[in-house]
Protein backbone atom coordinates (compact mmCIF):
# COMPACT_ATOMS: atom_id res chain seq x y z
CA UNK A 1 0.00 0.00 0.00
CA UNK A 2 2.85 2.38 0.84
CA UNK A 3 4.53 1.68 -2.50
CA UNK A 4 1.27 2.07 -4.38
CA UNK A 5 0.64 5.45 -2.74
CA UNK A 6 4.21 6.60 -3.36
CA UNK A 7 4.21 5.55 -7.00
CA UNK A 8 0.81 7.11 -7.61
CA UNK A 9 2.04 10.43 -6.17
CA UNK A 10 5.22 10.14 -8.22
CA UNK A 11 3.25 9.40 -11.40
CA UNK A 12 0.93 12.36 -10.74
CA UNK A 13 3.91 14.69 -10.33
CA UNK A 14 5.64 13.71 -13.57
CA UNK A 15 5.17 15.72 -16.71
CA UNK A 16 6.44 13.12 -19.18
CA UNK A 17 3.64 10.85 -20.30
CA UNK A 18 5.86 7.80 -20.94
CA UNK A 19 7.51 8.06 -17.50
CA UNK A 20 4.15 8.55 -15.84
CA UNK A 21 2.79 5.47 -17.65
CA UNK A 22 5.72 3.43 -16.36
CA UNK A 23 4.69 4.18 -12.76
CA UNK A 24 1.01 3.60 -13.46
CA UNK A 25 1.80 0.19 -14.99
CA UNK A 26 3.95 -0.68 -11.96
CA UNK A 27 1.05 0.23 -9.68
CA UNK A 28 -1.31 -1.94 -11.70
CA UNK A 29 1.13 -4.87 -11.42
CA UNK A 30 1.27 -4.45 -7.65
CA UNK A 31 -2.49 -4.36 -7.28
CA UNK A 32 -3.25 -7.34 -9.50
CA UNK A 33 -0.97 -9.98 -7.99
CA UNK A 34 -2.70 -13.32 -8.22
CA UNK A 35 -1.65 -16.87 -7.65
CA UNK A 36 0.33 -18.49 -4.90
CA UNK A 37 1.58 -16.07 -2.28
CA UNK A 38 4.92 -17.35 -1.04
CA UNK A 39 5.75 -16.39 2.54
CA UNK A 40 9.07 -14.64 3.04
CA UNK A 41 9.96 -16.55 6.21
CA UNK A 42 12.48 -19.18 7.24
CA UNK A 43 11.86 -22.90 7.02
CA UNK A 44 11.51 -23.14 10.81
CA UNK A 45 9.04 -20.26 10.84
CA UNK A 46 7.04 -21.99 8.09
CA UNK A 47 6.84 -25.20 10.13
CA UNK A 48 5.73 -23.26 13.21
CA UNK A 49 3.13 -21.35 11.22
CA UNK A 50 1.86 -24.58 9.62
CA UNK A 51 1.48 -26.13 13.06
CA UNK A 52 -0.46 -23.12 14.40
CA UNK A 53 -2.72 -22.92 11.34
CA UNK A 54 -3.10 -26.71 10.91
CA UNK A 55 -1.74 -26.59 7.35
CA UNK A 56 0.88 -28.38 5.33
CA UNK A 57 4.05 -26.76 4.00
CA UNK A 58 4.55 -26.41 0.25
CA UNK A 59 8.10 -25.64 -0.91
CA UNK A 60 8.93 -24.65 -4.46
CA UNK A 61 12.56 -25.82 -4.77
CA UNK A 62 14.21 -23.91 -7.58
CA UNK A 63 17.52 -22.66 -8.97
CA UNK A 64 18.09 -19.26 -10.60
CA UNK A 65 19.30 -20.82 -13.86
CA UNK A 66 16.31 -23.21 -14.17
CA UNK A 67 14.13 -22.30 -17.18
CA UNK A 68 11.28 -24.70 -16.24
CA UNK A 69 11.24 -23.11 -12.75
CA UNK A 70 10.76 -19.69 -14.34
CA UNK A 71 7.99 -21.06 -16.57
CA UNK A 72 6.23 -22.46 -13.49
CA UNK A 73 6.47 -19.04 -11.80
CA UNK A 74 5.10 -17.12 -14.79
CA UNK A 75 2.31 -19.54 -15.61
CA UNK A 76 1.11 -22.12 -13.09
CA UNK A 77 1.91 -20.25 -9.87
CA UNK A 78 0.21 -17.06 -11.14
CA UNK A 79 -3.17 -18.73 -11.65
CA UNK A 80 -5.85 -17.20 -9.40
CA UNK A 81 -7.63 -20.46 -8.56
CA UNK A 82 -4.44 -22.23 -7.53
CA UNK A 83 -3.53 -19.23 -5.38
CA UNK A 84 -6.81 -19.36 -3.48
CA UNK A 85 -6.51 -23.11 -2.91
CA UNK A 86 -2.91 -22.92 -1.72
CA UNK A 87 -3.70 -20.04 0.62
CA UNK A 88 -6.30 -22.22 2.30
CA UNK A 89 -4.27 -25.44 2.48
CA UNK A 90 -0.56 -24.56 2.68
CA UNK A 91 2.12 -22.36 4.09
CA UNK A 92 4.01 -21.80 0.83
CA UNK A 93 7.74 -21.16 0.53
CA UNK A 94 9.91 -20.48 -2.48
CA UNK A 95 13.43 -21.69 -1.79
CA UNK A 96 16.53 -21.28 -3.95
CA UNK A 97 18.31 -24.60 -3.38
CA UNK A 98 21.74 -23.18 -4.20
CA UNK A 99 22.01 -20.49 -1.51
CA UNK A 100 21.67 -20.06 2.23
CA UNK A 101 19.04 -22.26 3.88
CA UNK A 102 18.21 -23.86 0.53
CA UNK A 103 21.52 -25.74 0.43
CA UNK A 104 20.75 -27.48 3.72
CA UNK A 105 17.20 -28.30 2.63
CA UNK A 106 18.40 -29.61 -0.74
CA UNK A 107 20.64 -32.08 1.09
CA UNK A 108 18.08 -33.00 3.76
CA UNK A 109 15.31 -33.73 1.25
CA UNK A 110 17.66 -35.01 -1.47
CA UNK A 111 16.44 -32.60 -4.13
CA UNK A 112 18.21 -33.67 -7.31
CA UNK A 113 16.18 -31.94 -10.04
CA UNK A 114 14.48 -28.61 -10.60
CA UNK A 115 11.75 -27.73 -10.23
CA UNK A 116 10.88 -29.98 -7.30
CA UNK A 117 7.87 -29.17 -5.15
CA UNK A 118 7.84 -30.63 -1.65
CA UNK A 119 4.80 -31.14 0.53
CA UNK A 120 5.69 -31.49 4.20
CA UNK A 121 3.80 -31.84 7.45
CA UNK A 122 4.35 -29.31 10.22
CA UNK A 123 7.15 -31.49 11.67
CA UNK A 124 9.06 -31.28 8.39
CA UNK A 125 8.32 -34.86 7.33
CA UNK A 126 8.00 -35.30 3.59
CA UNK A 127 4.50 -36.30 2.55
CA UNK A 128 5.01 -36.03 -1.19
CA UNK A 129 7.11 -34.48 -3.93
CA UNK A 130 6.13 -33.31 -7.36
CA UNK A 131 8.67 -32.89 -10.16
CA UNK A 132 8.63 -30.73 -13.25
CA UNK A 133 7.01 -27.65 -14.69
CA UNK A 134 3.37 -28.64 -14.65
CA UNK A 135 0.35 -26.74 -15.87
CA UNK A 136 -2.36 -25.73 -13.39
CA UNK A 137 -4.64 -28.71 -14.05
CA UNK A 138 -1.86 -31.28 -13.70
CA UNK A 139 -0.45 -29.72 -10.54
CA UNK A 140 -3.90 -29.46 -8.94
CA UNK A 141 -4.60 -33.08 -9.85
CA UNK A 142 -1.40 -34.19 -8.13
CA UNK A 143 -2.16 -32.04 -5.08
CA UNK A 144 -5.66 -33.54 -4.82
CA UNK A 145 -4.11 -37.04 -4.98
CA UNK A 146 -1.90 -36.14 -2.02
CA UNK A 147 -4.90 -35.02 0.04
CA UNK A 148 -6.89 -38.12 -0.95
CA UNK A 149 -4.01 -40.31 0.26
CA UNK A 150 -3.80 -38.38 3.51
CA UNK A 151 -7.54 -38.77 4.03
CA UNK A 152 -7.34 -42.49 3.27
CA UNK A 153 -4.46 -42.92 5.74
CA UNK A 154 -6.36 -40.97 8.40
CA UNK A 155 -9.45 -43.18 7.95
CA UNK A 156 -7.38 -46.35 8.34
CA UNK A 157 -6.17 -45.34 11.80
Amino acid sequence: EILTTYWQQRADSLEGISTSRHYINAIADLNTETGIVFDNISFKQALDKACKENKLVFIDCYADWCAPCKWLDRNTFKDESIGEYFKEMFISLKMNMEVDEGIELREKYEVMAFPTMLILDSDGNEISRILGALDVETLMSKIREVFLELEKDKNQI
